[in-house]
């Protein structure tokens, strides 16, 4: 989720925000059992169907013309985050 957030492609970037938004929902569903929103159909269906969208998405915005440079974006992230900035 982090690597595709700022990459500098609003695509990529909203991505990695509903990525964030999922994996609340994971957790919510995985160890809050109080919360039975994360347990309905209709909900499970939608988040699906999301993210099979998101997977599209992706697909295409790294398989473009943006794709060098989306993939460029995260590694120098990574470095950052590493320590090693070129």
């Amino acid at each position: 989720m982090q690597f595709l957030l700022g990459r500098g492609h609003p695509i990529v970037a909203r991505i990695g925000g509903h990525l964030g938004t999922l994996r609340g929902m994971r957790n919510d569903a995985d160890y809050k059992l109080s919360k039975p929103a994360t347990e309905n159909p209709k909900t499970v269906e939608t988040v699906v169907k999301g993210a099979g969208k998101y997977i599209r998405e992706l697909d295409s915005a790294f398989g473009g013309p943006d794709g060098p440079a989306i993939v460029a974006g995260i590694m120098d992230y990574q470095r950052k985050i590493a320590g090693k900035q070129p």
